[in-house]
């Protein structure tokens, strides 16, 4: 979907995600896909880059298992994540906006905190399951770890 912004200046902003049809199909959570990229033009200059939150999202451990169900991130879910970043970011550089900006924010805003501390995380827990006596529980959280999402397992720690 192509949506625009007009700035005072008469230039337009315009972005559109869209499934790439030119590279090989990828999985996302068991289907066959193309991959999702964007595409944000000014003042006659395009830029186009993959979808930070399709590659994010794609990993195993976005697939929700609980109670003997198994959700997916829905790609209709990913789209409109990326358009309100993206729509977000125009906004915020309306003024100064420009593709080098763009894309630096881009490269800022997307980025998901969680995945950026999982790993730290990680470390902590397996410390403190070892120094409170419980290094086999350690173990197998660290070992399983890259199959599900650590915010899951905290939460469920909290019980």
């Amino acid at each position: 979907m192509l949506k625009s912004t007009f700035l005072k200046n008469s230039y337009a902003i315009t972005h559109k995600t869209y499934f790439n049809q030119r590279l090989n199909q990828v999985l996302f959570h068991g289907k066959l896909t193309n991959p999702l990229y964007v595409q944000v033009t000014f003042d006659r200059k395009s830029i186009f880059f993959k979808s930070y939150y399709f590659d994010l999202f794609a990993k195993s451990k976005y697939s929700i298992r609980a109670a003997g169900k198994a959700r997916s991130p829905d790609i209709n879910e990913i789209i409109k994540k990326e358009e309100l970043l993206i729509e977000f970011i125009i906004d915020k550089n309306v003024k100064d906006f420009s593709l080098d900006v763009f894309k630096k924010e881009y490269a800022l805003y997307s980025r998901d905190l969680l995945d950026i501390m999982e790993e730290s995380f990680l470390d902590y827990l397996f410390t403190f399951l070892s120094d409170e006596g419980m290094p086999f529980i350690a173990g197998a959280i660290k070992e399983g770890a890259s199959n599900f999402n650590l915010y899951y397992l905290a939460s469920d720690l909290k019980m």
